[in-house]
């Protein structure tokens, strides 16, 4: 099951969303804004419209519970209220989608014809369901900030089908990330320990499973840090043979030792430099695995190649393998 939620600004294209995932994805549409919803959870129990809309979440995701063998969407999102009964669930990833307030416009007045006072009433609208105010029971800034993902409408709709493919939405690892992925953010997560002044690496030695230990660059133990004077050529913004900075891999190698190490898999931000990659073969490492694609040095990775050592890339973040000629869902918005 992958339960996804959708939150936007006022006619940035919620709904044509939700329809295209329908259509080429085969997902479910949940309307949280469906009047039906009343039939059941009366409007009058409810002292505010705040806990009426989050009771209507609740059956919302009491109903989809029921069948979790299905993928669904629900939208639209407009309060934190909502967003945290849908949040409870770990199959669950919000998207948000904005667009140009001029875009916005047209695509309310195609739909709903203009409001009064025009562009002006739009906006008088638009920052009351994004901030909100009375009568407008919305926040949907703050869903916004809590998205998962989020889509700029500002193309055609090609444009905007293209970035809901790129998003590659049935992937489980948005809601539960593989191995590879779990360590390539855990390695992520270490470099913001980095004092480099230069550039922040982390990575995390692993083996069956288990971390081993974690390394991120930095001036060694007992001396001052790389960010507080401690290494001359990081702070003069060169990358030079004086330079004092352990790297990530060879702290991580330390840690650990060679007994530890060996038959592991190492997880790095970067691509290892030639010192570390001889660290790396010499630990009994297996497999390196990195993050940064423009980190890549190609010599280097024939050399773990020849050594028998696997050598995979993996982005932090979902990469969607798309095909451009996919048939466009209908284009009713």
């Amino acid at each position: 099951m992958v339960i996804v939620g959708i939150t936007g600004t006022l006619s940035a294209g919620k709904e044509t969303a939700a329809q295209y995932l329908q259509v080429v994805h085969g997902f479910h549409i949940v309307n949280l804004e469906n009047k039906k919803w009343e039939e059941n959870i009366p409007r009058d129990d409810f002292e505010t419209e705040e806990s009426f809309r989050a009771a209507i979440a609740t059956q919302a995701l009491k109903m989809i519970m029921s069948d979790w063998t299905q993928h669904y969407i629900v939208y639209p999102i407009t309060l934190p209220e909502e967003l945290l009964i849908f949040r409870k669930r770990s199959y669950f990833m919000l998207i948000g989608l904005d667009a140009p307030i001029r875009s916005r416009y047209a695509n309310y007045c195609k739909k709903h014809g203009k409001p009064k006072n025009q562009l002006q009433g739009f906006l008088h609208m638009d920052d009351h369901t994004k901030f909100g105010h009375d009568g407008y029971p919305c926040r949907i800034h703050e869903c916004l900030l809590s998205a998962d993902r989020i889509i700029q409408n500002k193309g055609t709709l090609e444009e905007l089908y293209l970035q809901l493919r790129m998003l590659d939405s049935l992937n489980i690892e948005h809601v539960r990330p593989s191995w590879d992925t779990y360590f390539i953010r855990l390695a992520e997560m270490a470099s913001t320990r980095s004092s480099c002044m230069n550039y922040r690496s982390g990575c995390v030695l692993v083996q069956n499973k288990s971390i081993i230990s974690t390394g991120y660059n930095g001036t060694p133990t007992n001396t001052l840090n790389c960010n507080e004077g401690g290494c001359d050529a990081c702070n003069r913004g060169e990358d030079t043979e004086d330079c004092i900075c352990i790297h990530s891999e060879m702290n991580a190698l330390l840690e650990a030792g060679r007994q530890k190490a060996s038959g592991g898999t190492i997880y790095c931000t970067h691509f290892p430099c030639l010192g570390c990659a001889k660290s790396i073969l010499q630990s009994g490492i297996v497999r390196v695995v990195y993050s940064r694609i423009d980190s890549l040095n190609s010599t280097i990775e024939q050399l773990f190649i020849n050594a028998g050592v696997q050598v995979a890339w993996k982005p932090p973040a979902i990469v969607a393998d798309i095909q451009i000629s996919e048939n466009l869902a209908p284009t009713n918005d």
